[in-house]
């Protein structure tokens, strides 16, 4: 039986590719730089706030200003137009009726996801983690053994939930069973080359996995 979940945030529990994009145009646009499409966005998010600037078509030397410029503008709009995809939240209350431990673990700077978990999901989760001057990004594995810890499991008792090769790669690093979702940052089609152990499309079709 699972005894817990880790899932990532941002294209798998959280939709927030609008407050991103409109953070990054904001700078962009700023400094003289054509605005980006949504598609380009999704596929350079699922790093971090640094390799997500650092794979943008920008010159080396306005790096640091805009990457300073897009974490100030983005904390501005990081709860505007974001939110839980559709049917989430209902799953995750059902899961913790049954006495599963739920848990984040995100890319993004901590204070961030703290700020994500009390407005968008009235911190339902047992434990979140997110990036800082301990913990590096994934597919490093410190935040997952961190989450086990606090959570008091083994990774043979956990699954991994997410929407990217990061993600795949975290499960991999840290031997936890990985579930990889179709409806976040990356095409299915680029999914399906991943070698989840699972592989969903709908919200119905992971609480499934995730009741047995």
């Amino acid at each position: 039986m699972i005894k817990g979940i880790l899932f990532d945030l941002d294209g798998t529990v959280l939709n927030s590719i609008e407050d991103i994009k409109i953070s990054l145009n904001y700078v962009l646009k700023k400094h003289g730089y054509t605005e980006l499409k949504t598609e380009f966005v999704k596929s350079v998010l699922g790093f971090g706030a640094y390799e997500l600037i650092r794979r943008l078509p920008i010159m080396d030397k306005d790096f640091e200003v805009i990457f300073s410029e897009y974490k100030d503008r983005y904390q501005i709009n990081l709860t505007n137009k974001s939110k839980a995809y559709d049917g989430i939240l209902p799953m995750l209350r059902r899961l913790k009726e049954k006495g599963i431990k739920i848990s984040l673990v995100s890319n993004k700077e901590i204070g961030k996801v703290r700020l994500i978990s009390r407005v968008l999901f009235d911190n339902i989760f047992d434990f979140i983690i997110g990036t800082s001057n301990i913990y590096k990004p994934k597919p490093d594995t410190g935040m997952l053994n961190k989450t086990l810890q606090e959570l008091h499991l083994e990774p043979s008792d956990c699954i991994y939930v997410g929407d990217t090769e990061v993600d795949y790669e975290t499960a991999k690093n840290s031997k936890l069973v990985s579930i990889g979702v179709t409806w976040g940052f990356r095409p299915k089609e680029a999914l399906e080359k991943i070698n989840f152990d699972y592989l969903v499309d709908k919200v119905e079709d992971l609480e499934e996995i995730l009741s047995r």
